[in-house]
């Protein structure tokens, strides 16, 4: 049973003002989402350092990470899915603006 509610003509119906706002909010809501997801991924892969030798014959031990591991790519997965849902949210709330009724 499909949960769409349409007119008398068979179309979609229009959404309500506050719906609208509502998913204009949450469609702003997700580009903090994905400003968050992009630090994260900018902070894991920035951690890639290379290893050597200053100028005064001093090694450096401490070295960045070598190689990724699953949780580099769970954030990379986190990141490119906030990005979808940001993309997704502001179509859809842009649909809606112009009173298409096609979300």
């Amino acid at each position: 049973m499909s949960k769409t509610k349409r007119n008398d003509k068979g179309q979609f119906a229009k959404r309500s003002a506050k719906f609208t706002v509502f998913s204009w909010f949450a469609s702003f809501a997700s580009l903090g989402l994905l400003y968050a997801a992009g630090a994260a991924v900018y902070s894991t892969f920035g951690s890639f350092r290379s290893c050597g030798a200053n100028s005064s014959g001093l090694a450096i031990t401490s070295c960045g990470k070598q190689s990724i591991n699953i949780g580099d790519l769970i954030i990379l997965g986190l990141f490119v899915a906030s990005a979808l849902l940001a993309v997704s949210l502001f179509t859809a709330a842009w649909r809606m603006t112009l009173k298409r009724g096609t979300v």
